[in-house]
């Protein structure tokens, strides 16, 4: 009966830990998309606020009304236009989960194939206020 259990747990975190990584996704997706059509305004919501205001460091998005919350996210929807822009397709190579400063992680690295070339870069999606949010580029 243990070792019973011991497997329906370790199934059951398996299909967690794969259904939050499809989550996670299916938001960096939808990120690209709305960085490829340069909807920057909108890509903010999908953002990990990194700044001054230590109430909404790594727990909030950006304020696209703010200006300098705008620059911000103009220099990181910029960045991801940039390896969309200058690719014919991406795949992801893998997904992994970690824990950094308090989060949890999950991390995708992503080909931006052109030719026979390939730009990898690593994404770090991390859930908060219910939803995945973006919160560097590696």
């Amino acid at each position: 009966m243990f070792k019973k259990s011991i497997l329906l747990f370790f199934v059951l975190f398996s299909t967690l830990s794969f259904a939050q990584t499809e989550e996670a996704e299916k938001q960096l997706v939808k990120i690209f998309e709305l960085c490829k059509a340069k909807n920057y305004s909108e890509a903010a919501n999908y953002f990990l606020y990194e700044g001054e205001d230590a109430a909404r460091n790594l727990k909030g998005t950006y304020n696209y009304k703010e200006r300098k919350e705008k620059i911000a996210v103009d220099k990181i929807g910029k960045k991801i236009f940039a390896l969309l822009d200058i690719s014919d397709g991406y795949k992801i190579v893998s997904k992994s989960n970690h824990d950094k400063n308090g989060l949890k992680w999950t991390v995708f690295n992503v080909a931006f194939i052109s030719g026979n070339q390939e730009i990898e870069g690593s994404f770090y999606m991390t859930k908060i206020n219910n939803k995945y949010v973006l919160g560097s580029i590696d």
